[in-house]
């Protein structure tokens, strides 16, 4: 296999990883029924805040993707290996705790390419980061819906 078609490989196989791992984020208004995944409404709550160093990661990535308030966001806690197989569709041996947090809104990542040597876009963006580093241990982004974030444990919304 020649090198182009080698680096075509990995491309779509990096594309479909982000596409998988796209997810929800909140504005400064209510969240409508419609705007939660549909499995879900009963099973999410707006009452609980995320810690503040978190919620400004959230934004920070939010922003440096060209959409500092996007209509939905969504976050629980859980460990790094479910939150990757569920909202991800993939797979990692780590049994860390984590924030898994979804957005949907209008995302173009500047920062790396696509296939077509184009920017990265999507309207699902999903994001894993470590309790105790606050590190982003995982990111995605796509057009394809991440899957049920209430598999994990108790969902909520927040507000960027």
């Amino acid at each position: 296999m020649n090198r182009l078609a080698k680096l075509t490989v990995a491309a779509l196989i990096v594309l479909s990883a982000l596409a998988l791992l796209l997810t929800a984020a909140g504005c400064g208004g209510p969240v409508s029924a419609e705007a939660v995944p549909a499995a879900s409404p009963s099973l999410v709550s707006a009452s609980i805040q995320p810690p503040a160093w978190l919620l400004d990661s959230v934004r920070q990535q939010a922003t440096s993707c060209g959409d500092p308030h996007p209509e939905l966001v969504m976050w629980t806690t859980c460990r790094r290996s479910d939150a990757v197989r569920v909202l991800m569709g993939s797979g990692v041996p780590d049994s860390d705790r984590v924030y898994g947090v979804v957005l949907k809104g209008q995302f173009v990542n500047t920062k790396t390419f696509g296939p077509t040597g184009g920017d990265v876009k999507g309207t699902w963006m999903v994001l894993t980061f470590d309790v105790k580093t606050h590190i982003v241990d995982d990111y995605g982004l796509g057009n394809s819906q991440p899957g049920p974030m209430q598999e994990l444990g108790p969902v909520h919304i927040i507000s960027l």
